[in-house]
């Protein structure tokens, strides 16, 4: 029955591969790959397949985020600028932001709540969404009195943990998630073992294919 939904679900949104477990009370009872890591070739995906995760990987740093809440090294509702020898705008990225101090008051649960006030990507018009040739790093609202979706609030936040704790973002989700869970072909970044197994991308429209 569940390949059966599977395959309906897949054939009518189009879906090249998929991989999929399914957890009963915090146990893994079915784990299946269905269709192509490359379609062109006809090479079928498998359970050790690397896809990658795109934005699925913020849900891992939310994870990650909050075992350091747990062993006291970062607290949610400090200002982030605490956490900074110089000001936000003195680093790489940030200097759009001299001159507008409402950086000074987002925190942590702003970066992961997506209430910073900040676009989701700085070259993206934040009304939009579309390409910006000029565009820049704004803050378009008081932080934390609304929802706007933030690629840079959590990249924002990683630029803190790393700080604080002097390790990368690999390092950290390394030592505190992937390690413990035997995660041994999950990474924020590529590994050379990802080379014998990883899907291909597969778009629909001819100009995804440049993004």
């Amino acid at each position: 029955e569940v390949d059966r939904i599977v395959a309906d679900l897949m054939s009518k949104a189009k879906v090249t591969g998929l991989g999929l477990s399914v957890l009963n009370n915090n146990r893994t009872v079915y784990t299946k790959s269905y269709g192509y890591k490359n379609k062109e070739k006809q090479e079928l995906l498998d359970n050790s397949t690397v896809v990658y995760g795109a934005s699925f990987s913020k849900s891992v740093f939310a994870f990650l985020t909050l075992k350091l809440v747990e062993d006291g090294v970062l607290d949610l509702d400090k200002p982030i600028y605490q956490y900074l020898d110089i000001p936000l705008s003195e680093y790489e990225g940030y200097s759009s932001l001299a001159g507008d101090e409402r950086w000074k008051l987002i925190t942590p649960r702003m970066c992961l709540s997506h209430t910073t006030g900040f676009q989701n990507w700085w070259f993206l018009d934040p009304r939009t969404g579309e390409f910006k040739r000029n565009g820049k790093l704004a803050i378009h609202f008081q932080p934390g009195t609304k929802y706007a979706y933030s690629g840079e609030g959590l990249k924002l936040l990683q630029l803190i943990v790393e700080k604080i704790t002097g390790k990368n973002l690999e390092e950290l989700a390394a030592e505190k998630i992937f390690k413990p869970l035997r995660m041994s072909r999950t990474s924020y970044v590529w590994q050379e073992n990802f080379e014998d197994n990883f899907a291909y991308p597969h778009v629909s429209f001819p100009s995804m294919s440049q993004v």
